[in-house]
Parts: C-alpha cells; structure tokens; sequence
C-alpha cells in the first residue's frame, strides 16, 4: 500500500507536505475546541494522519485502473516478514499515539484508526487511476501498530500513575464508542456493497500482486510501450517459475491483453494482445508491408530492450496463421550446428503493433555436452516412440535444460495424416544425443518447441 513513499515522486512529496500542514491547522482548531491544553497533539495527530492520506492516497507513477476488488487473506500472520508489512504496522501509529496523548481514550483511538484504515482501502479499490488495491493484509497491519502503541502508552501509564480510575481512560464515553462503531460499519457495509472480495490463503496458486509487483509491472511494460497500457489487473502465482523455484510469475492484464513477468526480477516472458500494442517511441501508423520492413522494426525494439538477443545468428521472418497479414520474427542462435536456447519471437501487424512476444534468456553452460548419437541412429529410436500413423518432419539438434543439468537432444516434430497445422502445437520426440535414449516431453524447457 505504501511502496510508492519508497519512490521519488515529486507529487507524493508536494501532496505530503501540503496535506500535512493543512491537517495539522485542522488539528490545532479542533484541539483548541475540545481540549485547549491538549491542542498541540492534536495538531500532531492531524500532520500523521496527512501523511498518511499522502502515502496512500497518490497516484501512483504508471498508475492504472485498478479496482473494484479487495483481497482478503485467510492466513491472519501471511505477510509480517516483509517490508510492505512493517510499513503498514508503522503507517498510523502517530495518529494513534497522538490521538491518546490528545486525551481521547485508547478504544477511541483504536477505533479512530480502524475507520480510517478501512476507509484508505475502500478508496484504493474504488478510486480509479491511482494505481492502488484494496488488501486485507494492509488493514491488519495498520489495526496491529495501532493496538502495540496503544499498549506501550498503556503500560507506561499505569507503571507512573498506578492501575486505579484507568478504566475510564481504557473505554472512554459511550458516545466516543458509538461515532466510532457506526463509522466503522458505515465503511464496511459500503466495502461489502461495493467491492469484490477475492479470499487467499498461502496454499492459492494465484493471488493479487502487492504494490511492489505491480509497480514493477508498470516500470516494465512502460519501458517497452510507453503509457499506452491501462492494467486493470496484476496477479502472482505461488508455483515455480520454469526451473527456478526461487521464482515465481506474475501475470498482468489489461483490455484485450496479457503478459507474464518472472519475480522478482520483473523480466517479460510472454505478451499477447487481439489489437496489438504501439512500441513505446513510434508515432503514428506505420506499414508493415514486408519481411524486410518487419525485421527492421523487431531488430530496433529487440536491441534497445532485449540486448541479449545479438547472440542471434539467424533471423527468420514469415507469415503468421494466427493473425491474418501479421509477420512473424524469430531469432535463432546456433553453434557448431546446435540450436542454443535463445527463444525470442515477435507478431507484428501491418500497423506496426506488437501482437505476440515470447523473450526466454537462458545463460548457456561453458562446456556443451558431446554429441555421440547420429541423425541415423536417433531418427530409428524417434520413430518407435512416435504413435502409429504419424510422420516424422522437423529435426532439430538442441541444447536443452532439465532442472540444473545441460544436455544436448535430438528434436524430431510428428505430425499425423490428420493434422491440418500443429505449428502453434507442435508434438516432439526428444533423443537424448549423448546416450541415444528417448526423453520424456517434460525435458522440454518452457518455450522451446
């Protein structure tokens, strides 16, 4: 909820600082109102309460649509080893303390926090374009710093002034109690009429992104399209990503459009969109009327964001089925007739937007496992592992990668008398081409086909 105070943003600090003052005046007049010799910290209550306005409330750089939807965890503990956490824990415990030392009672100002609370993450989901969501996690955090300080000033309290007439101070008066309720259910009745309620726990494959993911999220795709993108939603998913269980994916959406990122580098893997994307720099409508003039627009998006890709060593260009009048860009990395792991593609339309895009970087082993196993010999095992009535076409020398360990295979690609087109599904038989023996699909690393 509050990563973004981590950014620079010259808003977040205008609006922080003006904020502050602003409620920090309206503090001072209602201290003056209530509680004349109290005025000083309730002016201190409104400054912390600015701030965090401030640090929850600004728009977002990158900001998008986001919202109508609050996550609620069902793991109460799920999230307090992280920083997001421990910001939220420190985010209103001024306003709490502040509010006590003001002279409103501890359950008051409790309450007071809790209405507040609720009510930043009510407006996070239902304010558009600030790039911010609704998270229960967020709503704990913020009711746990609160109860802490409230018990330190609690305990202080006592140990000074003894355990006798604090139940007054503890409770406060019944009308306090009373605002304080109906706020709270006032918020929570409009969340509940308002909000989707998406529940989680740890053992949920999928769930909603934090604001580092999708701040993350926005950088990258701004990166290579500008601000044309609206996301209107950013989900994680807990399971591996590819071999590497350290990663994990995040997948981002927006209107007629997706894209997959690993995390926590925030690579983009994969992009589709139905109406294509504008490359971020390109003004206008450009024609894409050829092969060559297709290339040239991959090649300049693919070696200003993909420096990886000069590894290539070919580069192929063709129609694609998919998308009628679109092309397809395929870059290719071979050494000593072994196809290397490079998996870059880009569908371009005749506009010049960006269609599809599939960006896997693997860092190839410095020693490539020998191949020992003929064409011959491989297409024989391939042919007994193929299923009856099938024709072996594609055959293709590879390094590919299972778990940690490089090995090197013939790929042979059948297709059957029946089959229209398998080029977007296209079914292999994996020799091993070290030892000969026939490798299960699961060998393939993702995107390798």
């Amino acid at each position: 909820m509050i990563s973004a105070i981590l950014s620079a943003q010259p808003l977040l600090l205008f609006v922080l600082a003006t904020s502050s003052a602003v409620l920090t005046v309206v503090g001072f007049l209602l201290g003056r109102r209530f509680n004349h010799s109290k005025r000083l910290f309730w002016s201190l209550a409104g400054a912390g309460m600015g701030v965090a306005l401030s640090a929850t409330l600004t728009p977002a750089r990158s900001s998008s649509n986001y919202s109508g939807t609050c996550t609620i965890s069902k793991d109460f503990l799920q999230s307090v080893d992280t920083e997001q956490w421990l910001l939220n824990l420190a985010l209103l415990v001024p306003v709490c303390l502040f509010l006590i030392l003001a002279g409103a009672s501890y359950a008051t100002s409790i309450m007071g926090v809790a209405t507040l609370s609720m009510a930043i993450e009510f407006t996070q989901a239902t304010l558009p374009g600030i790039g911010r969501a609704c998270d229960s996690d967020d709503f704990i955090a913020n009711i746990s710093g609160a109860i802490l300080i409230s018990a330190v000033v609690f305990v202080t309290s006592s140990l000074k002034s003894g355990w006798r007439n604090m139940r007054s101070k503890v409770v406060g008066s019944s009308r306090g109690l009373m605002l304080n309720s109906a706020a709270i259910a006032l918020v929570a009745i409009a969340g509940l009429s308002t909000l989707t309620m998406t529940f989680v726990d740890s053992s949920t494959p999928i769930k909603e992104a934090d604001s580092s993911q999708r701040r993350a999220v926005a950088v990258a795709l701004e990166a290579l399209f500008g601000n044309s993108l609206h996301l209107t939603r950013v989900q994680v998913s807990n399971l591996p990503d590819g071999d590497e269980a350290s990663k994990q994916t995040l997948i981002a959406s927006w209107e007629n459009g997706n894209a997959e990122l690993s995390w926590p580098d925030a690579k983009i893997h994969k992009i589709w969109s139905s109406d294509g994307v504008a490359f971020a720099g390109r003004r206008g409508r450009t024609e894409i009327n050829d092969a060559s003039a297709a290339k040239a627009v991959t090649a300049k998006f693919a070696a200003r964001n993909f420096a990886w890709t000069s590894a290539a060593t070919k580069i192929s260009t063709k129609g694609d089925s998919q998308f009628p009048g679109a092309w397809r860009v395929t870059y290719q990395q071979k050494q000593d007739d072994i196809i290397m792991p490079l998996n870059f593609s880009v569908v371009i339309s005749r506009s010049g937007r960006l269609l599809e895009l599939t960006a896997d970087e693997f860092r190839t082993p410095d020693q490539i496992p020998p191949v020992k196993v003929t064409l011959t010999v491989a297409s024989e095992t391939a042919a007994s592992h193929a299923p009856p009535g099938s024709r072996l076409s594609t055959k293709e020398l590879r390094l590919l990668k299972r778990g940690s360990t490089w090995f090197t295979a013939w790929d042979f690609t059948y297709s059957r008398s029946s089959d229209v087109n398998n080029y977007y599904n296209p079914v292999s038989v994996l020799i091993d081409a070290t030892t000969g023996k026939f490798l299960a699909p699961d060998a393939m690393p993702r995107g390798v086909s």
